[in-house]
């Protein structure tokens, strides 16, 4: 399958550049598709009902992002594949979709994060008229839950990302607006991470989803209302 997002180079091809409102972003290929969980269509129906149960777009993450329905050790997951500027990190994250799973996250055993990301993009062409800052987030859902309102989006993928990934970062934000929205219950962290947006001279604002935990927890509504502020125009 070809998302919208790669070229004809196919997932191992080279670095491409996306313009995106005022700034050239960087778009880093796809992580090696033989790193990945095989994907088994059989548990499309149970993905979608789990994205659709939070109120996220199931097309938006299959066919515009690349995410897929996998069984890894007995569990039906939702596969995330992760984005890095090192072709050979192989890096993914796993949602369990079954409610039965004792953890809700699995990650390639032995391999190591390092600058790894989670970018999510929206359904609408990004173009000059699109001036929405850069949505950064925790977790994969709630990057997800941002560019289903239209954002460019990046997902650390836990509560203190590795330097490597902050620097990752940094160069795909360039010198466009990062938009911060943290977790309610992991304040700190994104107040650390401001600090690291800030000395590296990126334009940066922290926001809160009050009164949900996250972007993700939001309805639709409210995930428009809490980004409406911050120059988010879906």
């Amino acid at each position: 399958m070809t998302y919208d997002h790669e070229r004809a180079e196919g997932v191992l091809g080279p670095v491409q550049t996306l313009a995106f409102g005022e700034r050239t972003g960087v778009l880093p290929p796809k992580p090696l598709c033989g790193a990945l969980p095989p994907q088994n269509a059989d548990f499309r129906g149970l993905a979608e009902d789990y994205l659709l149960s939070r109120d996220l777009d199931p097309e938006l993450a299959f066919s515009i992002n690349g995410w897929y329905p996998a069984e890894i050790e007995g569990i039906p997951r939702l596969v995330i594949p992760a984005t890095s500027a090192n072709r050979e990190n192989r890096y993914w994250q796993a949602r369990d979709i079954s409610g039965g799973a004792l953890k809700r996250w699995e990650s390639p055993h032995g391999v190591s994060r390092g600058d790894a990301l989670v970018m999510t993009w929206p359904a609408v062409s990004l173009s000059g008229a699109n001036k929405s800052p850069v949505v950064c987030v925790e977790g994969p859902m709630d990057a997800l839950a941002a560019s289903g309102e239209g954002c460019l989006a990046i997902a650390f993928m836990g509560v203190t990302p590795p330097p490597e990934a902050i620097s990752f970062a940094v160069q795909l934000i360039g010198p466009s607006r990062a938009l911060l929205v943290m977790d309610a219950d992991q304040p700190k962290a994104m107040v650390a991470l401001l600090e690291e947006f800030s000395a590296a001279k990126v334009r940066s604002a922290l926001v809160t989803p009050y009164p949900f935990k996250d972007l993700a927890e939001a309805d639709r509504r409210s995930r428009r209302a809490i980004l409406a502020g911050y120059g988010v125009s879906p």
